[in-house]
């Protein structure tokens, strides 16, 4: 990362470095270009006298002499001059001349630009390094100052470890880590800001940089290190680290927070602990309870255990919370929420002794009562002098043990007939539970057990008494007694089936009555129309069965229908002026059923006016199974079965 950096500033930044040597570069320049123009000055100046007079006397400088073009030439050398003689000459020859000035002069201005460019130079590299010597330092400053002013903060903080390499920098900070660290915040550098920090033990300082990277579980525990503990919370919060606030409170102390979390978290003995420090010891029980039922119910700690096998570490916290949470009732002195935890530990014996302690014997029972614990709550009822009650919970208990039989005595003994006839009828002895019910004002559940082992008489009674109307035809049924079926289903209001049934019995006159009551709106109202039509023919009010007749066809005429349509026909036959519609009526009938009954005959005789006498419905249809007659009755059977 250094490395990388210090490239980056010796060549992208070099230009703008070698501008804090420029006031004295400027000054060195200044000097080579004055020395310059005293040397060249003479050259350049004009002539003291005027020029066309300085040509006219073609003067010429000492020990020159000119050539033909009137050109100053260089003296010749003498035998006698050495090499040293002759360069001197030369050299002074030149220097004579404008041009040998300006050479100079320019060989003088880049020695000394050479100068200023490595001046610049060394400037740069001493810089970048951090400084050096006391130019080197200086160098660097106004680096570090430039660096600043162009907000590179993150090159800022890389220039200012180059400088505090050297161990020159603070007394706290000799290296300026420190000053470095603060840069690369600034630069947004939170991470390597806060490794910095972290390393100079600045922690609250690392744990800021990086909350500010959002590193919320690193900054969490450097604030906690730092006992900041309610930033250390907000940071834990954010990264959703409850486990490490509660052992955080509990590690500090504060049992109250340390509470709250371990609950939050679902580490109930934890929290009770906390609670007991508090002195809040129902609180404490609370959770102390949570977290046995969690032992006692919850899954094996270790998985590998066979089923079956015992888990000695469990059970050994089990028992000492059990303890723990005895111990803390007995202090607080809550007999009845010690009760209630004893007898869910399926202690009742235990939780009829803390009532005894504190003197209240009937909630102990009640507890007992409530917990199903019969014979124990028994016992105590006993004690307390109410017989009965407690022979009510002995035969409970009885019953629970299947003992039914002795069960059903005590619960008659304790006058509980109900629950002693339910326990009969779990033995098979259905007559005694039927005559307990009967005996004891529960009509219908009696008319059911003696329907039950088929005693019909007594149940057909009761489902009367209780207005069973279904469950009274099914029995009367039973007992073929057809009249009471009628009656029944008058009394039921379904008075299609009443009217059935009369007919059925030859009861035509009740019969009509009942199907006369048919609403029009139900389903069976054309059924109960044609037979009403047909026992009006058979009480020889034609005239009066037509409407009906004619309500209970359709428009067209189908095979089942023959027999009610057979009726109509001689219902017709009955009155003059329908006749024509008779005749056509028995050739419908031959239509669909040729020769069905005495059709043909009727037929005949009608058209030779000299119609049959008419037949009767419970004639015919004895030597016809397919007549209503007996259709209608099987149709009843079933009707009140399924009913």
């Amino acid at each position: 990362m250094c490395a990388r950096k210090v490239g980056f500033v010796r060549h992208d930044k070099a230009p703008r470095r070698a501008k804090a040597v420029a006031p004295i570069a400027a000054t060195v320049f200044g000097a080579m270009m004055a020395l310059f123009a005293v040397i060249a000055m003479p050259t350049f100046l004009p002539p003291r006298e005027p020029l066309a007079t300085v040509h006219a006397q073609d003067k010429q400088p000492d020990g020159d002499a000119p050539d033909d073009l009137n050109r100053p030439v260089a003296p010749a050398p003498k035998p006698s001059d050495t090499t040293w003689d002759v360069v001197r000459d030369g050299a002074s020859f030149v220097w004579k001349r404008w041009y040998g000035k300006v050479v100079v002069g320019l060989i003088i201005l880049s020695v000394i630009l050479r100068v200023y460019f490595a001046l610049r130079s060394r400037a740069e590299n001493v810089a970048a390094r951090g400084g050096g010597g006391v130019m080197g330092d200086f160098f660097a400053q106004k680096q570090l100052e430039k660096l600043l002013q162009a907000a590179k903060f993150e090159d800022a903080a890389e220039h200012v470890l180059l400088m505090g390499a050297s161990g020159k920098g603070p007394s706290g900070d000799p290296q300026r880590e420190i000053e470095a660290a603060e840069l690369f915040l600034k630069a947004r550098r939170f991470g390597r800001a806060a490794e910095i920090f972290v390393k100079k033990n600045r922690l609250k300082r690392a744990a800021e940089a990086y909350e500010r990277a959002q590193s919320f579980d690193l900054a969490a525990e450097l604030y906690e290190k730092a006992q900041d503990y309610e930033r250390a919370e907000h940071m834990y919060l954010q990264a959703k680290n409850k486990p490490a606030v509660a052992r955080m409170w509990s590690a500090a102390g504060n049992h109250a927070k340390a509470a709250a979390y371990f609950t939050e978290i679902a580490r109930p003995k934890e929290a009770g602990e906390h609670l007991e420090k508090l002195g809040k010891k129902l609180e404490a029980i609370d959770r102390y309870v949570e977290a046995l039922s969690l032992l006692t119910t919850g899954a094996s700690r270790d998985k590998a255990l066979r089923a079956g096998e015992r888990d000695i570490g469990i059970e050994a916290e089990s028992k000492e919370l059990f303890n723990k949470i005895c111990a803390l009732f007995n202090d607080a002195k809550d007999w009845e929420r010690y009760a209630a935890f004893l007898m869910k530990q399926e202690r009742p014996d235990a939780a009829a002794e803390v009532f005894r302690k504190a003197g209240n014997l009937p909630r102990a029972a009640e507890l007992l009562r409530e917990a199903r614990h019969w014979d124990a709550a028994g016992r105590l009822l006993k004690e307390m002098g109410k017989e009965k009650e407690a022979i009510t919970l002995f035969a409970q208990a009885r019953q629970e043990r299947n003992e039914l039989d002795k069960a059903a005595e005590l619960f008659l003994e304790a006058g509980e007939f109900r629950i002693a006839a339910e326990n009969y009828e779990k033995l098979g002895k259905t007559a005694a539970a039927a005559e307990i019910y009967e005996k004891h004002r529960d009509p219908q559940r009696a008319a059911d057990l003696y329907a039950k082992i088929s005693d019909y008489k007594k149940a057909a009674i009761l489902y009367e008494q209780t207005k069973q109307w279904n469950a009274a035809v099914f029995c009367y049924e039973q007992l073929d007694q057809f009249p009471k079926v009628a009656e029944c289903w008058e009394k039921a209001g379904n008075f299609f089936l009443a009217g059935v049934t009369w007919f059925t019995q030859r009861e035509t006159h009740k019969a009509i009555a009942a199907l006369r009551r048919v609403p029009k709106e139900t389903e069976d109202r054309r059924e109960a129309a044609r037979l009403l039509g047909i026992l009006l023919h058979e009480a020889a009010k034609d005239a009066e069965a037509l409407p009906f007749f004619e309500e209970g066809f359709g428009r067209k005429i189908e095979k089942e229908d023959v027999e009610a349509f057979y009726y109509y026909a001689q219902t017709l036959e009955r009155i003059a002026k329908e006749v024509p519609k008779a005749i056509s009526a028995y050739e419908t009938i031959q239509k669909l059923r040729p020769n069905y009954r005495d059709t043909p005959k009727r037929l005949e005789a009608l058209k030779a006016g000299k119609p049959l006498p008419k037949t009767s419905i419970y004639a015919d249809g004895q030597d016809d199974p397919g007549s209503l007659f007996h259709t209608s009755r099987f149709s009843l059977r079933g009707t009140a079965s399924s009913g």
